[in-house]
């Protein structure tokens, strides 16, 4: 069923811009990617974490743990691209 006149709750996200074999970069929100390899299984996330006006942008890695609630960080990039290795 489609909806010719539903209006759009939330902007839709931005791609994380990056490119790394193996994994998948999926939008949450703005500023949130969810890091997924390509059989499907959820590794973590990459969060825009300063993109203040003088500053640049920072990016925190944070891997999925065992029990698929908790994260843990694994630390602060300054590109996305530096982060999403993390994941490799």
């Amino acid at each position: 069923m489609a909806y010719e006149h539903s209006t759009l709750i939330r902007p839709p996200s931005t791609p994380l811009g990056v490119a790394v074999r193996g994994l998948e970069f999926v939008p949450v929100r703005g500023g949130l990617w969810r890091v997924s390899s390509a059989q499907g299984t959820i590794l973590g996330q990459i969060e825009l974490s300063a993109a203040d006006a003088g500053r640049a942008s920072r990016f925190t890695a944070r891997v999925l743990l065992s029990d698929g609630v908790r994260h843990s960080t694994l630390g602060d990039f300054g590109s996305a691209a530096a982060a999403a290795e993390c994941f490799r």
